[in-house]
């Protein structure tokens, strides 16, 4: 082998190994906090927050209160005294309020009070109980 050739590949070789271990050791999570200075602040604003309960753990009659008690639930009711209100199940895992004044709401599909009548909806008819009887899709929330 050419001495010339044997040297430089040598030298290389000592080159690379050299950059790779005299790289800089870099902290545990500083990568997160250089370019992602949202992520980071996201994540500790979703620790901090007070916490959902877990709907699954809840009864159906606990689920109801927790409906009956949040605020676009309530407004809903408000708005529609002395009708039937009703929960139906969307094709897009949506959930609608209805009213039997003919009046109906959209719930967004990641909002929490969307979950909940989500769990609500599915115990209740899991269970058999608060379905509508002119309604086969639908459970009564208030009647």
């Amino acid at each position: 082998m050419n001495p010339v050739v044997a040297s430089s590949l040598v030298s290389l070789g000592k080159e690379v190994f050299e950059r790779i271990t005299s790289s800089p050791k870099v902290e545990a999570g500083a990568h997160l906090q250089s370019g992602n200075q949202s992520f980071v602040s996201e994540m500790r604003e979703a620790q901090d927050s007070p916490s959902l309960p877990n709907l699954a753990q809840l009864s159906e009659t606990q689920l109801k209160d927790l409906l009956l008690k949040d605020p676009t639930v309530a407004s809903f009711i408000q708005e529609n005294p002395n009708c039937q209100i009703f929960l139906q199940k969307r094709a897009d895992g949506t959930m609608q309020l209805g009213s039997s004044s003919g009046q109906s709401l959209v719930l967004e599909k990641e909002s929490p009070v969307n979950q909940t009548c989500l769990a609500f909806f599915e115990q209740s008819m899991l269970n058999g109980t608060s379905q509508s009887p002119l309604r086969p899709d639908a459970v009564i929330l208030k009647s």
